[in-house]
């Protein structure tokens, strides 16, 4: 509830504060209504990672997906990322899994820092179908790095993180069936998922 709580505090002030003074400076009323806007956008965005994580804990419909292709499909997505896929193919979801795939990818990228290499890889090996993202950014803060799973914890809530990109991550990761795993020290942070 705190995480809603907040933006709709932050709402109703500014609402308060625009019909209280008609005759606002416009570069402040201009002001306010973007952080408004921003406010709107990150509920949005809560509401909709939310959804997804409900989803995700449901279940899935079990069919033959190609991982290999999911893989690609999700890294194509973002810039500069190096795909490394062998032909693997489970039974799971194959909206569910580009979301979970698409959702590290981004996380690499986005927390691997400026000029980080992000690599992904698929393939099968004896425990299962493992997918790997790979970056050699600063890494996770030994700190943080149990925290990462839980829903809201997020270090990036300025630039609208939710923090709930790896927890929607392992719910369909589980509704799998499978595991995620996250290794991380600086130059080289690891997040795998078996299935």
């Amino acid at each position: 509830s705190h995480e809603f709580k907040t933006p709709l505090s932050t709402l109703r002030g500014t609402l308060e504060l625009l019909g209280d003074d008609p005759d606002m400076d416009p570069a402040q009323r201009a002001r306010f209504l973007a952080n408004a806007e921003a406010e709107v956008e990150r509920l949005g965005r809560l509401v909709t990672g939310l959804l997804e994580l409900a989803r995700a804990e449901e279940g899935v419909r079990a069919q033959p997906v190609a991982l290999h292709e999911v893989v690609r499909r999700a890294a194509a997505r973002v810039d500069g990322v190096r795909v490394e896929a062998e032909p693997v193919t489970v039974q799971g979801d194959t909206d569910a899994l580009e979301t979970a795939v698409g959702n590290l990818v981004d996380n690499a990228r986005r927390y691997g820092g400026e000029g980080a290499t992000v690599v992904v890889r698929c393939r099968a090996d004896g425990r299962g179908a493992v997918v790997e993202v790979q970056d050699d950014g600063p890494g996770i803060p030994a700190g943080n790095l149990p925290k990462v799973r839980e829903r809201f914890f997020t270090t990036n809530r300025e630039q609208g993180g939710t923090g709930l990109g790896l927890a929607l991550v392992e719910a369909v990761v589980r509704a799998h069936g499978g595991q995620l795993e996250i290794e991380s020290q600086p130059g080289r942070t690891v997040v795998r998922i078996t299935l």
